[in-house]
């Protein structure tokens, strides 16, 4: 691979980066000020959108399904699985930019942790507890509602690799 070659492989790169980081802008702004009840919709439509236009990340799926179930189950079932899948990676960005929307009191209401005695116990102790979640569910709705009730909270998690949203999330 040429010099001239790399250098247009990463300006495209880079461009792609850009296009994503204004597209996240907009959804994020747009979703700040639509209602909640038009989360579920809009996840919807966005989710085929994206089962259709992001082939890479749809081949993943599915391959991850393949080994997960082989024949067990049909290409149609696999196929709206990652369709949901795509939806539910919407939704969870809708609900995560809904916690800037919504006063605490209504994020606890809205919220129900169980074993939380367990964690109340643990602080009164002043003793720490690890918590490990998968990138399943809205995870990042719980840390806020951990946070709300007055929890400690630390977590780690790698930077978006585009480095636009990566300042963004700074």
């Amino acid at each position: 691979m040429g010099k001239r070659h790399k250098k247009r492989r990463k300006s495209e790169r880079s461009l792609l980066h850009l296009l994503i980081f204004i597209f996240f802008v907009l959804m994020f702004y747009a979703v700040k000020l639509m209602p909640s009840a038009a989360y579920p919709l809009l996840s919807r439509l966005l989710g085929l959108i994206a089962f259709h236009t992001m082939r890479s990340s749809k081949r993943l799926v599915l391959k991850n399904l393949d080994i997960a179930y082989g024949d067990s189950m049909g290409r149609k079932e696999k196929n709206l699985i990652c369709k949901n899948l795509f939806s539910s990676i919407v939704l969870n960005f809708c609900e995560t930019v809904q916690i800037a929307k919504i006063s605490a009191e209504k994020l606890i209401v809205m919220s129900v942790i169980e074993g939380e005695e367990n964690l109340y116990a643990a602080l009164k102790q002043n003793k720490g507890v690890v918590g490990i979640s998968s990138h399943m569910g809205n995870f990042p709705r719980f840390q806020a509602v951990l946070v709300k009730k007055g929890f400690p909270v630390n977590f780690s998690s790698r930077p978006p690799s585009g480095v636009y949203l990566a300042r963004f999330f700074k």
